[in-house]
Order: structure tokens, then sequence, then C-alpha cells
């Protein structure tokens, strides 16, 4: 409908405007979406490349940056070594 009202009205700066609000609202929805995801990193979990890249995350990395890339936070990750010695057959 604004589309088909704006084709004819061409060249009118309030049809411009209509459609630069339209831009900013379709920019600002898109960019809520995305940071509603959050997956991103921050630049302090970046590594060297001849470093793990999970070995440096898990030790040097923040929480968030963890949370991330893994959606486990850290006590879930950790899993105590089973003793074989305890094991009937």
């Amino acid at each position: 409908m604004l589309l088909v009202l704006c084709t004819a009205a061409a060249g009118d700066w309030r049809c411009r405007a209509r459609r630069q609000l339209l831009y900013e609202v379709a920019a600002n929805a898109e960019w809520r979406a995305i940071m509603r995801t959050r997956h991103c990193l921050t630049a302090s979990c970046l590594d060297t490349p001849t470093e793990s890249a999970w070995a440096t995350l898990y030790m040097h990395g923040s929480e968030l940056n963890f949370l991330n890339k893994t959606s486990l936070t850290r006590y879930e990750s950790y899993t105590p070594p089973v003793d074989p010695g305890g094991w009937t057959c």
C-alpha cells in the first residue's frame, strides 16, 4: 500500500522520508534479533593460531564467551573421572 502511494507521488520528499523510516525500522528489528541471539565473541577471547582454540577459550575466556560458544557453563562441562576399578561385570 505504501509502495503504491509512493509510486504515485514519485519525487515527493515525504515519500523518501517514509521509505527511510521503513528502512530504519527494519534495520532496528534486525539488529535487535541479532543481539537477542548473542552469537558473538569478544576480542578478549581471540587467541594466536598456534594455540588450541578450545583450550584458550576454557582457560582464558570469560563465562559469556564460553556460554556463547558451547551453550554450557564451566560447571556443566566438567565431568568427573570414572574409576574403572568400581565396575563389575
